[in-house]
Formats: C-alpha cells, structure tokens, sequence
C-alpha cells in the first residue's frame, strides 16, 4: 500500500509540475492578456502551493482536488476562450489572403500578392486578381526555403499554365504588426493561419534576394497527373475560402506549411506515407526522391545542389524574367 500510495503521489506531483509548466508557457505567449505577469506568477505560486500540498498528509486531498479544479477551469478557457480571428493589426504582406471564385474551368484569384521587395521592411504593396484555366495546368513545382536548421524548411507549391503563367500557394503565420516568428509560439496560438497566393517573383525573391539573411531556397520539379495537378489546385482554394470566412490558428507541427500540403494530398491520393521527414520538412525532397516523385530523369544524384536556386537567383536584375532564369 505504500508503495501504490507513493505511486499516486508521483503521478499527482508530475501533473502539476508538467501541466503548471504547460499552462505557464502558454500564458506567456498570450500577449494580449492584461497583467500577464501577474497572472503567470499568481498561477506558478499556486501550483507551486499545492505541489508543496501533495508531500503533506494533511493537505493532500485539498491540494490535490484544488490543482484538478484549477486545470479543468484553465483548460475551458484555453479551449473555448481564445478563438482565432480575422480582423486584427496585421503585417502587410500577410493583410489580405487569396480566395477564388469558381466559373466551370475559370478560376478567378482574388488578392494575388506582387509585391516589389527591396529589403525585408521596405517594399511596394501591389494586391491583384487573376484568373486561369484549370484545364491549361501544365505542371507543379515544389520550393523548400531553408533559414537555419537544416531539418526545417517553409514549403511553396507552385503551378505552371500553358501560356507560362505561374502562381505560387504558401501557408504562412499570419503575423501582427508587433509579432514575431517563434517555433515556441507556434505551439501556443499565438498566430493565425493565412494561405497567400503570390507571384514568385514576390513570394521566392523575397526570400533569395530580399531578406537579411537570404534564405536557401530549392526548386523540385514535381511528377503530377491532370487530375492530381487540378486536385491540389482546388484544394488550396477550398481551404483558403474557408479560412477567408473562418479564421484557424498555426500550429507548429499540427498546421504548418507541410503539414496542409500534405493533408490536402492525402484528400485525394491515399498512397502518400505518414512519413517523420512530413514534419522534418527540410529532408522532404530525399522523401519524394525515395517515392520516386521528382521529375528529373534518374540517377537523381546530389538532389540538393541540383535543386539550388539562391545562387542563380542573386544575379538575376530587375526586370528579368525571374521564373525563367531560376529554372536555367
């Protein structure tokens, strides 16, 4: 009985410590709550009282009983309470997220980004409308761009029309005017979800010639069917109209760029693995390598200084056909 009893003291003293952590952290990235500070040291103080509360015969049960209140209360408004929204300050390049409106073969893509990028925080804002001929998708490339660890890259998918007019799907955080990227945050609902449809010579340049760091971008041609092509086409656009009416948090691992690309090709093709490189998404071309799934004639060889395009990108002018140039 001792033994089970110390057991139970155990498991009760590891909820409250890794919970109390949990519900800390989360606290901290609500950066919107008043008195934040005060509410993160008020909590750990608690959690540290009924801790302390569960090594003692005779506060056990009230300690115990305490904590359990308080983590159902906290759960309820971490659940219900904070939603995500669509109207807040938001950076402008993520102000607008495309929709489309659908006319049989027509697809007309309302608030297309252009912008014309100089430097990280100095740019032209151009938002516009195209429309495009689902039956003249041609092909799909995949952009894996690289900022630090190798393990983790932002996924872009890009489609090619007949007529050689490319658009480019990117999931993105949709940040607010004083955030931040933070992995941590991510897992912690301090983002919304915003999918951007944008030119390249915005979405890819941007990260090859305008940000400080550049970014290691990697272009992979992709093997499609038409009727793969139009499914992932459409797939964006189902779940940017939603998200257009409903907005949906970030999640680091759960919602990210790689993770709803992967979820949209899994709607409709069920032989896609669940693979650990869907979530280490830096080593995601040596999977569609694997699958066979890169359209490059084999051996594929060096897969990532074949797909290197950051180098090419650099000399590219003003002007240029940026599309073009990259894929020489």
């Amino acid at each position: 009985m001792k033994f089970f009893k110390f057991i139970l003291i155990a498991i009760f003293a590891l909820i409250i410590i890794g919970y109390g952590t949990w519900f800390s952290i989360a606290l901290f990235y609500q950066g919107f709550l008043p008195l934040k500070w005060l509410l993160i040291g008020l909590w750990s103080l608690f959690a540290l009282f009924c801790l302390l509360g569960v090594f003692k015969a005779a506060g056990r049960t009230r300690s115990i009983l305490s904590f359990l209140i308080a983590m159902v209360l906290s759960l309820g408004w971490w659940t219900f309470g904070i939603t995500p929204k669509l109207n807040r300050d938001w950076k402008p390049e993520v102000a607008r997220t495309v929709t489309a409106d659908i006319d049989g073969s027509l697809i007309t893509l309302n608030n297309v980004r252009n912008f014309d990028w100089t430097t990280s925080d100095d740019f032209v804002e151009k938002w516009e409308d195209r429309t495009y001929d689902l039956d003249q998708l041609e092909s799909i490339d995949l952009f894996a761009s690289h900022w630090g660890s190798e393990a983790i890259s932002h996924s872009i998918m890009s489609f090619r029309f007949t007529d050689g007019e490319r658009i480019a799907f990117s999931v993105e955080i949709r940040k607010e005017q004083h955030e931040s990227f933070s992995t941590i945050g991510g897992f912690f609902k301090q983002y919304e979800l915003a999918i951007i449809a944008a030119d390249e010579n915005d979405i890819i340049r941007v990260r090859t010639n305008a940000r400080d760091p550049i970014e290691d971008v990697y272009l992979y041609p992709l093997k499609t069917t038409m009727e793969r092509r139009k499914a992932l086409f459409l797939g964006y656009i189902e779940k940017a109209n939603a998200d257009a009416k409903k907005a949906r948090f970030y999640n680091t691992i759960t919602a990210n760029c790689t993770t709803v690309v992967y979820t949209l090709i899994k709607s409709y093709r069920d032989t896609v693995p669940l693979d650990w490189r869907i979530l280490a998404s830096g080593y995601l071309p040596d999977l569609l390598s694997e699958m066979d799934e890169l359209n490059w004639m084999k051996p594929h060889g060096d897969i990532r200084a074949r797909a290197a395009i950051t180098d090419k990108a650099q000399g590219i002018l003003a002007g240029q056909n940026y599309s073009e140039l990259i894929r020489k």
